[in-house]
């Protein structure tokens, strides 16, 4: 535990530093990662860090162009807490059973979060730098960039990335070659089901300003109108259920 509060306090605060995460984000991912890598050592937090840190890495390439997006996106780089309990929170779940059980076989499905909380995030990443136009997922018709649902070929090849470099790390301490494909399958997977969830369950209004949608609630300086999705749905519980679901189908298929 003293390992685990140290190392979490050292990734939480650089994080903060460097303004990767507000000051809400850096207490989660304190409060997160004390357990995992106080009670799984290495083998549990590698994988955590290669998805924290590559992911941040890569919400740094082409700021400008991403700015754009600020306008649509419901919240900016900066991870504040509802951001990283929504995309490590199952994964710390998992890791406080393996503490409870000593069920070896969870690290798996443990990583298997990660690869998706990993694929969602390179596919937004670098989905916003491609040039492409994005299809909504459920009928392939053309949208705006930016829009929950929206896929590229970029993006998919992004979230494949992302999945693999999570498969990869815990490849390193369990499992064979069939594994890191299970789990980078699991990560897509996950990506594919957010995207799904993104176009047809979140919430999504439209500015009477400029009209232009967005996932904001306020824009122009005055309430939007929704016009789908549900109210309570936002992009951090698409991003719980997204994860939460494969690694059920993960379970189910193991």
């Amino acid at each position: 535990m003293i390992w685990g509060i140290l190392a979490g306090a050292v990734m939480s605060a650089g994080a903060y530093r460097f303004g990767l995460l507000t000051r809400s984000g850096a207490l989660a991912a304190f409060a997160l990662s004390v357990p995992i890598f106080g009670f799984g050592g290495w083998m549990w937090a590698v994988p955590l860090l290669v998805f924290f840190g590559l992911s941040n890495a890569l919400s740094k390439v082409g700021k400008r162009r991403k700015r754009q997006y600020s306008l649509v996106f419901e919240k900016g780089n900066r991870r504040d807490a509802f951001q990283v309990l929504a995309n490590g929170g199952v994964a710390g779940v998992i890791a406080v059973l393996h503490m409870v059980t000593g069920d070896v076989h969870l690290y798996a499905f443990y990583c298997a979060s990660l690869a998706a909380a990993a694929a969602d995030t390179w596919a937004t990443e670098i989905g916003t730098l491609a040039r492409g136009t994005p299809r909504l997922i459920t009928s392939l018709r053309p949208v705006p960039a930016g829009t929950s649902g929206g896929i590229t070929l970029m993006g998919l090849l992004g979230a494949s990335g992302g999945a693999l470099s999570v498969a990869l790390s815990g490849w390193a301490f369990y499992g064979d070659w069939g594994t890191v494909a299970w789990m980078t399958a699991c990560g897509v997977t996950g990506c594919l089901i957010d995207s799904l969830l993104g176009a047809t369950v979140q919430a999504q209004y439209r500015c009477g300003e400029c009209g232009k949608v967005t996932e904001q609630v306020t824009h122009c300086d005055q309430p939007t109108a929704r016009i789908s999705g549900w109210a309570w749905v936002n992009n951090d519980w698409v991003n719980v259920l997204s994860i939460a679901s494969v690694v059920g189908i993960a379970i189910m298929m193991r």
